[in-house]
């Protein structure tokens, strides 16, 4: 179960360190730019649904967690 995390150059660098321990299990990718100008990093799930954004000011460890298990 591989989960994709999509962030700008305008992403919080605590985001990618908040992740770290579930790069075993993310891909994570920068791109130019997200479909809404707001965001800076999106969180797809392996059934290509989006479960976290970084416009909704919960922690992107939570997500993980309830996603992708504990952190390793």
């Amino acid at each position: 179960m591989v989960g994709v995390l999509l962030t700008t150059g305008r992403a919080d660098a605590g985001i990618l360190a908040d992740a770290e321990p579930w790069n075993k299990r993310l891909v994570r990718t920068t791109v130019p730019k997200l479909p809404r100008p707001e965001l800076d990093a999106v969180l797809v799930r392996p059934d290509g649904y989006t479960c976290w954004t970084s416009a909704s000011h919960a922690p992107i460890t939570d997500t993980l967690t309830t996603w992708f298990g504990a952190a390793s």
